[in-house]
């Protein structure tokens, strides 16, 4: 019994020994190197360049001069200040962001980048030369910029790149469910999102395209895609191509299409514009199309559920800018255009160089798939088509030489294609 005794006392006296030890102090600088009071000591009379920043309790961590704090040694990273991380290459040396306080960390980006950032819930992470990369953050937003669930994201001072979003909200934009983004604030590019919001404005079924976003939207397709658009109005429309397509937010929205088509789908037909240049299409919130300015070559394609009634207009190479206008209603009114689609009084009017297509029929059935001139205008000259029956059976066409100067052939027809059985 005597000797446990003994040996219990022996123990006790080197361990008070070890955790009772004298300070020991650098002789020339009088501040302690080592067995610091750490608990409630002055932190200004301790050499941190020697002392053992890892006996530092946790919530006095703060209290080490953010120029001589070591990272990368104390216990807990998360208490860490946000000055301890700015100060020089501090934040370097730490990768493991999981375990460093947010506001802390967001403190930190914001000095080394200029920017306004802040940053949830993220993992191992990196400060480049003028951003940072994180391998995944629950949010990081940067200036009016923000992502939510980003993995594998790079800032590098002017341009975002991340692999996968959950959403992407800028003060123009938001997109949802996002992969391979490369850009920053309102001008990027998404290998593929769901959908885009900017305003009243709506893009769905992105893939492989760029956006420029302000006051209009600007979409650039590097392969060929079908984007669903629901402008200002609530009209859907489908833009389809390889090429741009702008448009403004605006009631009643202009669209730019550049080498691609934009298809209006209405209740029993559809209306299409076929770009090989560019096209101007003014809409109504009501009618759809309005009127087209169609920069050679270009076509303006009906679809109806009835084929009888489906017919095209061409604007070919050889023209000259085109505008062509859609009367859907005796109330509408249009004084400036070079052709008119009289939907409501069954006419058509072409002037200067313009083309006529339509399906042949016989016995009041369609004898082909395939489109058949109508007419062909080769000079500027006054057509007009008047029909009987919803513009499938015509009635006369009406010539016009408008210049007295054109010679030769100036327009060819095809009357014949259209007939039916008496």
């Amino acid at each position: 019994m005597k000797k446990i005794v003994f040996l219990v006392f022996i123990l006790i006296f080197i361990f008070s020994a070890v955790v009772y030890s004298d300070p020991e102090f650098d002789p020339l600088t009088d501040k302690c190197i080592a067995n610091c009071d750490y608990q409630k000591g002055d932190y200004s009379k301790i050499d941190w360049d020697k002392a053992d920043q890892s006996q530092v309790p946790i919530n006095r961590i703060k209290d080490i001069p953010a120029e001589k704090v070591d990272v990368t040694k104390v216990k807990d990273p998360y208490s860490l200040t946000k000055d301890q991380l700015a100060y020089n290459d501090n934040l370097n040396k730490f990768k493991q962001w999981e375990k460093l306080n947010d506001e802390s960390l967001g403190y930190a980006l914001t000095e080394k980048t200029g920017k306004s950032v802040s940053i949830k819930n993220p993992t191992t992470g990196e400060v480049t030369q003028r951003g940072f990369s994180v391998a995944n953050a629950d949010f990081i937003k940067i200036d009016e910029t923000s992502i939510n669930n980003c993995i594998s994201c790079f800032y590098d001072g002017k341009m975002l790149k991340f692999q996968h979003a959950d959403s992407f909200i800028t003060g123009k934009s938001a997109s949802t469910n996002i992969n391979n983004f490369e850009g920053y604030a309102d001008s990027f590019k998404m290998e593929k999102a769901d959908s885009l919001l900017s305003g009243c404005i709506r893009v769905d079924n992105i893939k492989d395209s760029e956006f420029r976003v302000g006051n209009k939207i600007e979409i650039t397709t590097k392969s060929n895609v079908n984007l669903k658009i629901t402008d200002c109005s609530y009209n859907e429309f489908e833009f389809k191509g390889k090429g741009r397509i702008t448009i403004d937010k605006n009631e009643n929205p202009a669209y730019t299409v550049e080498n691609g088509t934009l298809t209006k789908k209405e209740n029993g037909y559809n209306e299409t514009i076929d770009s090989n240049n560019s096209a101007i299409i003014e809409t109504d919130k009501t009618f759809g199309f309005k009127c087209i300015t169609i920069t050679p070559a270009g076509s303006y394609f009906y679809n109806d559920d009835d084929l009888r009634k489906d017919f095209i207009i061409n604007v070919p190479k050889e023209s000259s800018v085109y505008r062509l206008c859609l009367k859907k209603s005796i109330a509408q009114q249009f004084n400036d255009y070079d052709g008119i689609v009289d939907f409501a009084n069954k006419k058509i009017e072409l002037n200067k160089i313009a083309n006529y297509l339509k399906y042949p029929l016989k016995n009041n059935k369609i004898s082909s798939l395939l489109s058949n001139f109508v007419y062909k205008g080769l000079k500027n000259l006054n057509a007009v088509f008047s029909y009987d029956n919803d513009l499938i059976f015509l009635n006369d066409i009406s010539l016009n030489n408008k210049s007295a100067v054109e010679e030769g052939i100036l327009s060819t027809t095809y009357p014949s294609n259209y007939y039916r059985e008496l």
